[in-house]
């Protein structure tokens, strides 16, 4: 099942670009396994109106910031 998901979520990536006016941006990389993303972030009224993120990931980087976008919005 938990395979299922994760392979669902990177195959069809969601919240995978930046979105239009974001209010905040944050990169990060490892080393290790040579990841690299930037997460978006539009706030308005302390409240998280829209997510994205962009970068060279790998498959369960993808698929968490995918997820980890849906929980948040």
């Amino acid at each position: 099942m938990y395979s299922d998901l994760v392979q669902s979520y990177y195959t069809h990536p969601v919240h995978n670009s930046a979105p239009n006016d974001f209010t905040v941006s944050h990169h990060e990389g490892n080393r290790v396994c040579g990841d690299h993303i930037t997460v978006y972030l539009t706030i308005l009224d302390n409240v998280i109106t829209d997510r994205g993120f962009d970068g060279d990931t790998s498959l369960i980087t993808t698929a968490a910031s995918g997820f980890f976008g849906d929980l948040v919005i």
